[in-house]
């Protein structure tokens, strides 16, 4: 079998509490900053009004870092047989939520959030907005069963199914 590696970014879109939480931690920061700014040129603590500039510093970095950990893209990685899937914050830093080898894939197909309330999981991966194009995969490995809710492309699927089960793959794909 040939190796077989395929990338795919799949960014998350921000619900409405996220877009306003991201929008009140600016107005917050801006606020907080130009009250620091104005102490400082007021003189309101004499020498040390520096420490309002240092202060104005640190409450931008803190909104920028809060702010970014907000933009979410998730990066599924898929090098024979296996599928990592990163979660990366604001395109500067990543961290490893979960990794499947495909042969572990007992069920796999299009997410029904209904179908899967009242299942037991040792672990939840959820790496995409939950919607009509989302999918699931469940692997067992030993006793440990894992759920994935993902947005596999065309690409992705292709290089899986030689890994996957037959059967698994026919039912994923209705049959074909």
């Amino acid at each position: 079998m040939n190796d077989s590696y395929v990338e795919q970014i799949v960014p998350i879109r921000k619900t409405n509490g996220e877009k306003l939480l991201q929008v009140g931690v600016w107005i917050a920061a801006v606020l907080l900053i130009l009250t620091c700014l104005m102490a400082f040129a007021l003189h309101l603590i004499g020498i040390f009004s520096i420490l309002f500039v240092a202060l104005a510093v640190g409450i931008g970095y803190a909104a920028y870092v809060i702010s970014g950990q907000l933009s979410v893209e998730y990066e599924y990685i898929f090098t024979n047989g296996d599928l990592d899937v990163d979660k990366i914050f604001s395109k500067r830093s990543r961290r490893r939520v979960g990794s499947i080898k495909c042969r572990d894939i007992v069920r796999m197909g299009k997410y029904d959030p209904e179908a899967h309330r009242s299942e037991m999981y040792n672990q939840r991966i959820v790496a995409s907005n939950v919607d009509e194009d989302a999918w699931y995969v469940v692997a067992q490995h030993d006793a440990d069963s894992i759920l994935l809710i993902f947005k596999p492309g065309e690409k992705l699927l292709a290089a899986m199914k030689p890994y996957v089960s037959r059967m698994v793959m026919n039912r994923a794909m209705g049959g074909n």
